[in-house]
């Protein structure tokens, strides 16, 4: 008789705990992506991936990222960089990995942010975190730059 009490009270107390935080605690406002990592990529869904990244002449640089992800966030602003500095070179895509859930599976990410590198559907660089960004960069100084667009 005991047990069942105290499970009763536990049960009650994490209910009132939960209805207490509800009201009291705000919800987190929704995360923006910064206008300069807008402008210098396109959005890429499981739709339109075949259109912009299989159509594509230049090597394609996807940027697997998600909204709830602060590593993500502190990468926007270089990733945007490496963009315009390598727009001869390279079409700089964003995927917004709770959006595409096929382009997930397709190319295996398993973490945020994924920087993948395609080149004439060959994969050259596939990796995640923040040091992605120098593999990326190396790959595409090794690119030949193009101005096909």
């Amino acid at each position: 008789m005991k047990v069942r009490a105290f499970a009763i009270f536990v049960f009650l107390l994490g209910a009132i705990s939960y209805a207490l935080v509800s009201y009291f605690v705000p919800p987190r406002p929704s995360v923006n992506l910064t206008a300069e990592f807008v402008a210098a990529t396109t959005a890429v869904t499981d739709d339109n991936f075949a259109d912009i990244v299989l159509t594509s002449k230049q090597p394609v640089v996807l940027n697997f990222y998600g909204d709830y992800c602060g590593v993500c966030r502190q990468l926007e602003p270089e990733f945007a960089a490496l963009a315009r500095d390598h727009a001869t070179r390279a079409v700089f895509v964003r995927v917004n990995v709770q959006q595409s859930p096929g382009l997930i599976e397709r190319f295996d990410v398993r973490a945020v942010p994924t920087l993948i590198v395609l080149d004439q559907g060959d994969t050259l660089v596939h990796q995640s975190g923040v040091a992605a960004l120098k593999a990326v960069q190396v790959a595409l100084a090794s690119a030949k730059p193009t101005t096909v667009r």
